[in-house]
């Protein structure tokens, strides 16, 4: 990105003003340089005129019959003079006839009219010639300053690429040095000190949540663990009421899902590489277990679940992610869609759980992956905070179709096994 942006901008400069100063400065040189000349010959002209005045005898004048008399002084063929040169008072004058150009300067002495004659076509030519030399000044310009700014693009992004080569080469290697070592003495080190300072920060606070996410691993697992078999001893007293009995269960359901809770949650803190518990897991054998478990946990009486499946829909995940998934998408519905009918469908690459509800509207939409939709019966939770953010740690996605009064479609999108 930088090397198409940066250097590029650099190198555009530069050529941008090789083409505007390269006409500029080619246009100007030849605008003096023709100003000089002309000058130098005016300057000849009149110095000569002076010199015949002043010494006449030195001199071997014409004296053509429509000069009237007068003595003509000239470096071109007399019958090329245009006699329009012979009629000009005293002074000096620029005279342009066609494509010919001629100087002439005439004074009258006590002998007669002394008129010198230059020809100065060839500065006329070179003139008209100048767009010529304004191009080719104009492309060594441009040829110059691309030139020179692919040199200097180069050498101010390199110390910037460099950087971002140890950047990038420090997600893979978390112990390589500081950045700012290899970096000579200016802005570029400013900023790669600026970077170190970051990164050791957070180092440090990615390694405190580490120890932090271990710490409540194993302090919560142990006792909910304890919880599930004290329960499970419990449960199998024969002696207990069916009260009791069920109020067990609902703590062993309750362990349950914290142990499921604490693991997802661990999984999206710690960042680690899933795919070694990753397996192909047949969808229709999950949801016996899920449906069952939100069914029997659910509190009064549960909306009717119809199943809509296709056969052997796979998806290639951890079991414990796609039992999380499945349970909250379900959960979700069953608890705060106030509804009285929900349908689970599945096929090639989805998993939808649809209710007939009160629905949402297009703000609460916009939030419910981060609240769990507050608004229906004023419960809240981690439930579809839960599954988004699962959705994008293993990319897949989560699509919310809702609108008051027609119900919600929740759908897991994922890739299929």
């Amino acid at each position: 990105m930088m090397r198409g942006r940066l250097r590029g901008r650099i190198v555009v400069s530069f050529l941008g003003a090789g083409l505007v100063l390269g006409p500029l400065v080619a246009t100007a040189l030849l605008f003096v340089s023709y100003e000089i000349l002309e000058w130098n010959a005016e300057q000849r002209v009149a110095a000569r005129l002076d010199e015949a005045v002043a010494n006449p005898g030195a001199y071997s004048f014409d004296t053509p019959e429509a000069a009237g008399g007068a003595r003509v002084l000239t470096n071109a063929p007399l019958d090329e003079v245009p006699s329009a040169l012979y009629e000009l008072p005293d002074g000096l004058h620029e005279h342009e006839t066609g494509e010919s150009g001629w100087l002439a300067a005439t004074a009258t002495t006590s002998q007669g009219r002394i008129i010198v004659v230059s020809d100065i076509g060839r500065l006329e030519t070179l003139e008209a010639e100048s767009w010529v030399y304004v191009l080719i000044g104009t492309a060594l310009a441009t040829a110059v300053s691309l030139a020179a700014g692919l040199v200097i693009a180069g050498r101010l992004t390199a110390p910037l690429e460099r950087l971002a080569r140890d950047v990038r080469r420090a997600t893979d290697e978390p112990g390589r040095g500081r950045f700012a070592t290899r970096l000579p003495v200016d802005e570029v080190r400013t900023l790669a000190e600026a970077l170190d300072h970051y990164r050791e920060r957070t180092v440090r606070a990615i390694d405190r949540e580490r120890r932090f996410s271990a710490d409540v691993s194993h302090e919560l697992r142990n006792p909910l663990a304890v919880i599930r078999n004290a329960a499970e001893i419990v449960e199998a007293d024969s002696g207990l009421a069916d009260r009791s009995v069920r109020a067990l269960r609902r703590i062993d359901q309750a362990a349950g899902r914290m142990q499921e809770t604490i693991t997802t949650l661990l999984e999206l803190v710690l960042e680690r590489d899933p795919s070694g518990d990753e397996a192909a897991i047949v969808l229709s054998d999950r949801l016996d277990v899920v449906i069952e478990q939100e069914m029997a946990s659910s509190p009064g009486q549960p909306p009717r679940v119809e199943r809509r499946e296709q056969p052997d829909v796979t998806v290639t995940a951890p079991v414990a992610v796609v039992d999380v998934i499945t349970a909250n998408l379900l959960r979700n519905a069953l608890r705060h869609a106030d509804a009285q009918r929900i349908v689970i469908e599945t096929g090639p690459g989805y998993l939808s759980v649809v209710d007939d509800g009160a629905g949402m509207t297009a703000h609460d939409e916009g939030t419910a992956e981060e609240t769990d939709r507050p608004m229906m019966a004023g419960r809240s939770g981690l439930g579809l905070s839960l599954v988004s953010r699962l959705c994008e740690r293993f990319g897949w996605t989560l699509d919310l179709d809702s609108a008051p009064g027609r119900g919600t479609r929740a759908s897991w999108r994922f890739q299929t096994g």
